[in-house]
């Protein structure tokens, strides 16, 4: 079976004419000359893919619009050349690797066979950007004069995650909108993150399990979540599933209380060119 390729399907268009068009006078002239290659089909097929994977790696909004341009930019979907320097972009502990088994690559073959599967199927956390979960609840509301029904009032409040490569991670819980807390609101004044706690996180890779451990500080207790990694809309890595949440005393006995789930919904991953800038004054 071929591989799938990458890229648009070219076909030759027909023109039709009249034959009343046709000019007997003009069978001597010289047919059009081929168009000269662009400069990317005079380079070799290696630099071509890698600069596919950095535009993948740095703008990947923007590869399908590169790939359309013409069959220069056409590759097999599972093209190790464009999928390695992908991985080693996504899996920090892959960057400083040059073998493993003896052999040149950096995946263990019998496990995941090619980069394209150890970039589909390995987990892996996300560093350049923030992970939010938007939860909500419902409460009675209050009557006025005479009223046959009680009103409902739907809360809504939001959680957001900024994991760090060096295991860190910082945690928020507030009742403003992603657009006010990330800056993407031009011209809004962006809330105080100043009760955003810090802690560390740990990924157990046969699992799947992000376990993450936020220091309580004033409040004398630590915050333990446990997530399942998992992928939603197409993309790969972006879904973090809800396990456990609980609380432990920072004193004493250390005891856990276990808090309730039902109002959380899942975290979902949303890229930002400056993780780190919302926390800038």
């Amino acid at each position: 079976m071929k591989n799938k390729k990458l890229g648009p399907k070219i076909s030759k268009k027909v023109e039709e004419s009249s034959i009343a068009d046709l000019n007997l006078d003009d069978q001597h002239e010289s047919l059009p000359q081929d168009k000269p290659p662009s400069i990317f089909e005079q380079l070799p097929r290696e630099i071509v893919i890698n600069i596919l994977a950095q535009v993948a790696i740095n703008w990947p909004t923007k590869l399908i619009d590169v790939i359309l341009i013409g069959n220069v930019f056409r590759f097999n979907y599972d093209d190790a050349l464009f999928w390695e320097p992908i991985c080693r972009q996504l899996y920090p502990e892959l960057r400083n690797r040059t073998k493993i088994d003896g052999t040149d690559s950096l995946i263990d073959a019998k496990r995941y066979g090619s980069y394209y599967n150890l970039f589909r199927k390995r987990p892996t956390v996300r560093t350049n950007g923030v992970y939010v979960c938007t939860s909500k609840y419902y409460r009675d509301g209050e009557t006025t004069g005479i009223s046959f029904y009680r009103p409902k009032h739907e809360v809504r409040y939001y959680r957001y995650m900024w994991l760090r490569e060096d295991g860190t991670a910082r945690s928020l819980l507030s009742n403003f909108p992603p657009k006010r807390i990330l800056n993407l609101e031009p011209g809004v004044s962006i809330p105080s993150l100043k009760d955003a706690m810090c802690g560390n996180w740990s990924l157990d890779q046969e699992t799947r399990v992000l376990d993450i451990v936020i220091n309580g500080t004033e409040r004398n207790y630590d915050f333990y979540f446990s997530f399942e990694i998992a992928s939603s809309g197409g993309k790969v890595h972006n879904k973090l599933k809800w396990k456990k949440y609980s609380c432990i005393e920072q004193k004493g006995a250390r005891l856990e209380t276990e808090i309730s789930l039902n109002n959380e919904g899942s975290y979902f991953f949303y890229r930002l060119d400056d993780p780190e800038s919302v926390f800038k004054d």
